[in-house]
This record gives C-alpha cells, sequence and structure tokens, in this order.
C-alpha cells in the first residue's frame, strides 16, 4: 500500500522530499517490508526481512537512466569509452584510401561528485590520446603536430563533468590503414603532475 507520496529520502545519490513509500504490512518474518521511490529514478531503498529478528537494507548508489543520465553517490572517476571493439579496414579493390582507414570516436570522461579537486596544467592542453600497437609503439598521439598556449593554469573542477570528444583516422602518417592487430588507446588530462588517465583496447581487422 501506499503509505506517502512525500516521503523524505537520505541517502548515497541525496536527498529529496519527494519519494514515494510503499509499505507491505502484511509482511510477516520475511519479505519486503519497505520501499522508496524517486521520480525519474524508481527504486532507490529496500528494507526486507530476513527471518526472524534479522533484516537487511538496500540503497540505490549508482543509475544510468535512458543511457544518458547518471545518478550515483560522491565519487571521482575518469574514463575512456571507443564506439567500437572492432574497427575493420576495406581494403577491397579497388582501394580508396580515403576511405579505407576506419575512423574512431573516442570520449573522454572526468566526473566528479565529491569535492571539488584541484587541476594544473602547464600549457593550454587540456587532454592528450596515444595508440599503441602490440609491441607497444606509438603509432598514434593527438597532440603530435599540434601547438599550445604557453600558459600555466590553476582549475578547479567539480562537482559536474567534462567530456571530450576525439575523431582518430586509423592510419599511418602515408594515410594507409593501420596493419591489423591488437591495439591499445590510453588517455589522460594533461596535468602536472599526471593525476587521470585510462586504456581501452580494440582490435583492427583488414577486408581483402
Amino acid at each position: 500500500m501506499i503509505s506517502s507520496r512525500k516521503q523524505r529520502y537520505a541517502g548515497p545519490i541525496g536527498q529529496s522530499d519527494n519519494a514515494l513509500e510503499i509499505g507491505y504490512p502484511d509482511v510477516f518474518q520475511v519479505g519486503i517490508e519497505r520501499e522508496l521511490f524517486l521520480p525519474y529514478i524508481g527504486l532507490v531503498y529496500r528494507n526486507q526481512a530476513t527471518g526472524g529478528p534479522t533484516y537487511v537494507a538496500y540503497e540505490l548508489g549508482y543509475a544510468r537512466i535512458g543511457g544518458v543520465t547518471v545518478v550515483s553517490q560522491p565519487e571521482l572517476s575518469f574514463g575512456l569509452s571507443l564506439d567500437r571493439t572492432v574497427f575493420v579496414a576495406n581494403l577491397m579493390p579497388p582501394v580508396d584510401p580515403r576511405r579505407a582507414a576506419p575512423e574512431m570516436i573516442a570520449r573522454i570522461t572526468l566526473r566528479n561528485t565529491a569535492r571539488p579537486v584541484q587541476l594544473a596544467y602547464p600549457s593550454g592542453q587540456d587532454y592528450d590520446l596515444i595508440i599503441r600497437d602490440e609491441k607497444g609503439q606509438a603509432v598514434y598521439q593527438w597532440s603530435q603536430g599540434k601547438t599550445f598556449a604557453a600558459v600555466f593554469r590553476n582549475e578547479t573542477f567539480g562537482p559536474g563533468q567534462k567530456d571530450f570528444l576525439l575523431i582518430v583516422r586509423l592510419a599511418d602518417a602515408a594515410g594507409q590503414p593501420l596493419p591489423q592487430g591488437q591495439y591499445v588507446a590510453e588517455a589522460w588530462l594533461a596535468t602536472q603532475p599526471r593525476q587521470f588517465a585510462a586504456s581501452v583496447g580494440f582490435e583492427i581487422r583488414h577486408i581483402f
């Protein structure tokens, strides 16, 4: 039964005065006794009897709604996401070098829902990304050939989220597709010292 539509909730993901409270008055010794739901999020708390005088409680600590909205307890995270795990180079004749090399979409994310953090940048560069082959040799670096302002910057970040989106053509200096094999993409914030970094493995395949 509905116990309240304006119940106060305080937990890992925050506070609300607008929780829907559901009670289960017929439960005895074993079963769910109480649940709280938040608008647009869903279940955030459950109290459950586990037999005799014992109880267990569950609270929501993280949620991704619709693939876009993220709700979580206070946290600091840095990540690298690729749009695919396997990238295919089309080498079927006639080969068009402008289209043979596949493109990678890489997203670099710094997310902070905890206390603000201090970021010190020695230049105008915010981030970098490098790709290494199976031997550990660098075959691509985003910052190569770019120039950045020679200015030291201090930035206070959080709470909030920063996203950087890169489109990388998986080709060598001559424009030819990178060889088949396993690769690792590594991204980091260009702070000094380096504080945040993440890497993701992927594969390049050729079709003839």
